[in-house]
Formats: C-alpha cells, sequence, structure tokens
C-alpha cells in the first residue's frame, strides 16, 4: 500500500471522531435531478445510441411505447404534466405505464403511475418555469438504479415530463469515486449509514425514535417557505410506489431523493409528508416545522389543512407492508395523534379546500386515520395496505400512553326560517386515558351559533351533561336570513381544556 493510501486511510478514521461535519460528509451522497420532456416522443421510438435488435424494435412498435434516455444514471422516477382541457376524455385517469433498464437489455416489471392534481401549497412563492407545469403528478417511485424508461401513457395529460432523481451518489464518475471513498470511511470508521443507525432514540413519553431531518441529510436550501400551522385532527397515509428493493443502507437516500422531486422539481415550499416510514420500520422526520407542531404539508388536495402525511416507502397494491413497517406506523400515530388529543378509532369532519372529489367548502366525514384515497381519486395507498388500515387504526388505539379524548361524530347541516323553532342533535363522546384514575360520566358542554363573519349569536351551555348520550335542545332563533354555523365545545370536570368537537351548518331563511 502507498504512503498516499496509508495518509487517506489514516484520515479517514480520524475524521468522523474529530467533527460531527466530517461524520455528515459520510451521509450527504449528492443528489442529482434533471426533468425530461417526452411529449414529443413518438411511439416506437428509440433512442439511438441504444442497440437493439430489429426484433426488440418490433416489439416495442407493437407494443405502441417508446424508449427514453434519461441521460443519468437514476434512482427514483417522478412523472407530471399538465390536465388536458380540449380532446380529453372526461373522467378517465392520466396515467403512465412504465419500466426501467440500465442497459436495454434487462428490465424491471411493469409499473403503473397515476397523475392526480398537485396537492398545492397553502402559500407558495414564485415558482420555476417547469415547476408551473406541474398540475398533474405522480407518486415518487424508487427503481434502485436505471438509466432507460419505457413507456405508454393514456388519460387526459399533456406536457408529459419525467423527473429522474440519483441520490445513492453515482450518477456521474465523480460521484462514484467519492461514495466509494464514503463506503470505505464508513466501514473503517464503524459508523452506519443505515435509517437504524441514524435514528435518534425517543425524547419524549410515547415517541417513537425518529430519524431527524439532519441525520438524513436533508439539504435545507432547498426549502422555499417557512412552515405554516394548523390544529390537526387527523392523518392520511401513502405510500410512495415504486419498487420494494430498497436496501436499508439506501432508504435514507430514498427520503432525499422524495424530498429533491417535491421541491426542486414539483416546485413545493419542502418534502410533502410530515413523516416517511421505510421497510423496515425507521420512522423518518418530513416536513420542517417540529415533529409535535401542526405543520401543514403537501400530501391530500384539499385536506392538507388539519391533518398530518405519513407515506410508507413501497408500492402496496398486490402485498401489504411488512410487519415492521405497520407496526412503527401504529406507533407514529398513536404518538402524534395524542400530542392533539385525536382519537385514532374516532371519525372527523373535515372542511375541503379544492379537491377533484368533494367541492370546495364541503364537509367531509373521515377517519381520524384514513387513506389517500378516502380524500381523492387514487388508489393512493394501494389496495393491500388500504384494507389492513383498521388494523393499524387498532393497534394505535391500543398502544399505551392514549390521551383521554374528547370528540363529536359528524353534526348534521339543516336549515329553518327565522322566529321557528330550531332542534339540535349532538352528542359529546368520551374515551378515558390509559393513564386516568378516573373516569368521567358528565361534563361541560357548550353549543354556540356564529354568524358568517365569526361573531357569536347565540349560546347554550350544559354545566353537567352527560357524556356518551345524545343531547337534544330546541330553541326558537330570531337570526337574519343567511348562513350560520354552530359549534359543539366540552370540557371535564378535572380541569381539562375546553376543546373544540364540531360544527354543522345552518341556513336561515
Amino acid at each position: 500500500m502507498t504512503g498516499l493510501a496509508v495518509a487517506l486511510l489514516a484520515t479517514a478514521w480520524l475524521l468522523p471522531r474529530m467533527s460531527d461535519a466530517a461524520s455528515r460528509w459520510l451521509e450527504e451522497d449528492p443528489v442529482r435531478a434533471r426533468a425530461v420532456a417526452v411529449d414529443g416522443v413518438e411511439e416506437g421510438e428509440v433512442p439511438v445510441d441504444l442497440d437493439l435488435t430489429r426484433t426488440d424494435e418490433r416489439r416495442v412498435e407493437r407494443r405502441g411505447t417508446a424508449i427514453v434516455d434519461a441521460g443519468i444514471r437514476f434512482n427514483l422516477l417522478g412523472a407530471f404534466g399538465r390536465e388536458r382541457q380540449q380532446g380529453g376524455a372526461s373522467g378517465k385517469v392520466a396515467e403512465v405505464v412504465l419500466r426501467v433498464s440500465t442497459d436495454g437489455e434487462r428490465w424491471s416489471p411493469w409499473i403503473t403511475l397515476e397523475l392526480e392534481p398537485a396537492p398545492r401549497e397553502q402559500y407558495e412563492p414564485t415558482r420555476s418555469a417547469v415547476a408551473a407545469r406541474a398540475e398533474l403528478v405522480s407518486e415518487p417511485v424508487w427503481v434502485g438504479e436505471a438509466r432507460f424508461v419505457e413507456f405508454r401513457r393514456s388519460g387526459p395529460v399533456r406536457d408529459l415530463r419525467f423527473s429522474f432523481t440519483n441520490s445513492l451518489g453515482d450518477a456521474t464518475l465523480s460521484d462514484r469515486l467519492a461514495g466509494s471513498l464514503r463506503s470505505v470511511v464508513a466501514t473503517i470508521a464503524g459508523i452506519g449509514r443505515t435509517g437504524a443507525a441514524l435514528a435518534d432514540e425517543a425524547v419524549a413519553p410515547g415517541m417513537p425514535a425518529i430519524v431527524t431531518r439532519q441525520q438524513w441529510a436533508a439539504d435545507e436550501t432547498w426549502r422555499r417557505a417557512a412552515p405554516l400551522y394548523a390544529d390537526v385532527k387527523m392523518a392520511f397515509v401513502h405510500h410512495t410506489a415504486g419498487l420494494n428493493t430498497y436496501t436499508a443502507e439506501e432508504a435514507p437516500a430514498v427520503v432525499r431523493a422524495v424530498y429533491s422531486y417535491h421541491a426542486r422539481t414539483l416546485g413545493f415550499n419542502d418534502i410533502g409528508y410530515n413523516f416517511l416510514v421505510d421497510r423496515f420500520g425507521v420512522i423518518y422526520e418530513g416536513r420542517y416545522g417540529g415533529m409535535d407542531q401542526g405543520v401543514v404539508g403537501a400530501q391530500v388536495l384539499g385536506f392538507n389543512t388539519g391533518s398530518t402525511g405519513v407515506s410508507v416507502m413501497g408500492h402496496f397494491v398486490d402485498e401489504v407492508p411488512p410487519a415492521a413497517a405497520l407496526d412503527s406506523l401504529a406507533r407514529l400515530l398513536a404518538w402524534k395523534l395524542g400530542v392533539h388529543g385525536i382519537d385514532p378509532t374516532s371519525p372527523v369532519t373535515m372542511r375541503c379546500g379544492t379537491s377533484d372529489k368533494f367541492k370546495a367548502g364541503q364537509y367531509v366525514t373521515l377517519p381520524a386515520i384514513s387513506g389517500h384515497r378516502d380524500a381523492n381519486y387514487t388508489t393512493c395507498p394501494g389496495d393491500a395496505f388500504y384494507a389492513a388500515l383498521p388494523g393499524v387504526r387498532e393497534a394505535a388505539e391500543g398502544l399505551s400512553g392514549s390521551p383521554r379524548v374528547l370528540y363529536t361524530k359528524a353534526l348534521r347541516n339543516f336549515g329553518t326560517r327565522r322566529g321557528r323553532v330550531a332542534t339540535f342533535r349532538f352528542k359529546a363522546f368520551y374515551t378515558p386515558g390509559s393513564a386516568d384514575t378516573q373516569t368521567y360520566t358528565r361534563g361541560v358542554v357548550i353549543l354556540k351559533v356564529r354568524d358568517a363573519r365569526g361573531r357569536s349569536r347565540y349560546t347554550k351551555v350544559y354545566k353537567a351533561a352527560r357524556l356518551n348520550r345524545v343531547l337534544r335542545h330546541s330553541r326558537r332563533l330570531f337570526l337574519k336570513p343567511g348562513a350560520y354555523r354552530y359549534f359543539i365545545y366540552a370540557s371535564l370536570p378535572d380541569g381539562t381544556q375546553q376543546q373544540k368537537l364540531g360544527s354543522g351548518r345552518i341556513k336561515v331563511r
């Protein structure tokens, strides 16, 4: 071994022990990304430098597909474009069916990507020209390693583009050399590069171990705006689609690639999900702003405000996520919903913003732990995974440390005339927490009617209302014609802070 090689290895052994910055260098594989327009690619077209036999070329023609060269080695693939208003078949879903290859000879299984309306940010700075085209977007697909894509598309999409991301540090020759050195240094230094090796121990009661943004090497310069906050009422569960073949060592790179796709390609303010879970059960912090806070994400069109989003990394149409992933998902949601006082098995009423499935302003009742498909027209999080969600809810509810919960089921909307008797019917549900030594049967329940500007117009206070029983209240309402909302609030005799349980609408004629 040369003196230079010895010196390099000695330095490699010392650096991780000398500074946090040097240790982080081990985890920061460069992330390369590029977008390629494929609208002009015709059926049967193949790259000129891809050496296919005439038989293979005919097969491409018969399938009605085309092959494109990404121009770099990539690990994660996404598709985005604009909705075709003219000539598109109404009600059809835009899809891209594709497979990938490193050399044009060995190909992956076929993968179907659904393009859905992008889950817009509540606040968006100026977007790039490429991001502005992302009206329809697909979930990101982890493919391992590839260079070529064979594809065909269907449905109402135009200006279609593919986003190629490399987060394993091997997109270029210089990246591959640096990556080899990192692997040697990590081995010599005894530093693990898997998510499990990076994860912090729990820092709060009931909180599972979570890999922080710093630990999975998030580049904070990619964030485009400060986080926004709202009360968390429920959680949406997603999958990232793609191949379920990534290794434990590659899992942090999958998170970095998703972050790049969301923030740099699609123009999101940050990664869209609040948390991610890999197939080995490791949990990762997603969107910046505080894991115990109500950070508004970009993950469900029309329902970002008031929800937290968790994506399990993989494709779960035909197979259920591994037991380790489901267990971590339940633990994460038990803690996260508990922080915000939400029963994992309760129904929740949400107000829709703008959605492809519900009207703007519509009130929708959803499970506290819902799948993405409950709110949007999509198959996410996959048929097999969606069928497992009832078990996730039960597991989250059964975990120790569950908080006491006050809630109400969906409140009815009704109309009445000015001066007529209006009858309100509602029920304040109460579930004791696992640490509670006393169970309450009564509490303070408040009915309040507000006008369109939020001003209080009528209040009824029950100082000792029976919990878990239907309450009826009739009253002549001398209100001006217009739209009103009524709210139900409740608290317990032990001084539990008053909580808003739900609301309904009243139309006065």
